[in-house]
């Protein structure tokens, strides 16, 4: 089933969103490892049944997973904006920016290029039908 250029481009703002859970996610695991080490720096060695080593190793792997899938968000992200880019009326291309890059409600698009809301709703229609959505999704 192959993607429509709608869906493809609906990604984008939502790669945003994930992409701070997941710095979200690795600054509290962070916090919670330093908040650890805190609590058990001063006390007797042996005393805390707490195996460091293994905590400082399932952390960096966790950082590195995070790492990939946020650098695999970035790359989708990077590609929707170049299927942006590549659309060749700019008037699309901007429409297309502010409501998939930038998340922005319709109204305020009309408001910044200054149409009716009926004609930005006539050029999105426009603008999808330029979009190419790259082959590895089909």
């Amino acid at each position: 089933m192959s993607m429509t250029a709608k869906e493809y481009l609906s990604q984008a703002y939502r790669l945003d969103q994930r992409i701070e859970r997941k710095i979200e996610d690795r600054d509290r695991m962070r916090a919670k490892l330093q908040k650890a080490t805190a609590q058990i720096t001063g006390m007797p060695r042996g005393g805390s049944g707490v195996d460091w080593t293994e905590l400082s190793v399932r952390a960096m792997e966790y950082d590195a997973k995070i790492a990939r899938e946020m650098s695999e968000l970035y790359r989708l992200k990077t590609e929707i904006e170049g299927v942006i880019a590549a659309v060749e009326d700019q008037r699309y291309q901007r429409l297309l920016t502010l409501r998939y890059i930038d998340g922005k409600r319709w109204e305020n698009i009309a408001v910044e290029m200054s149409y009716s809301w009926r004609r930005v709703m006539q050029m999105h229609h426009e603008a999808l039908r330029a979009v190419i959505v790259p082959e590895s999704l089909h």
